[in-house]
């Protein structure tokens, strides 16, 4: 489904309770310089792991709820073009 667009997958085979896996975005952990603002971890798709669960996990880390997925979002692209 992500194809090329995706550098690292993490798999451990199909789901046992048919629930979808939660997809992250961490690198931005990664590509930050040294005057970049601290990085955050995106949801891309919610699925099996919770936001809840990874807030416990990650604390400050994890994107605000707020600003989530709004790059995957077609609707909030379009609330962006008319603004603009």
């Amino acid at each position: 489904m992500l194809g090329d667009s995706v550098a690292v997958y993490l798999a451990d085979g199909l789901s046992k309770d048919g629930i979808a896996s939660t997809i992250v975005d961490a690198t931005s952990l990664v590509r930050r310089g040294a005057d970049s603002e601290p990085g955050t971890v995106r949801i891309l798709r919610d699925g099996a792991v919770t936001r809840e669960q990874l807030q416990e996990v990650l604390g400050d880390l994890l994107e605000p709820e707020d600003h989530a997925g709004h790059e995957h979002d077609p609707e909030h692209a379009q609330e962006q073009d008319r603004d603009s």
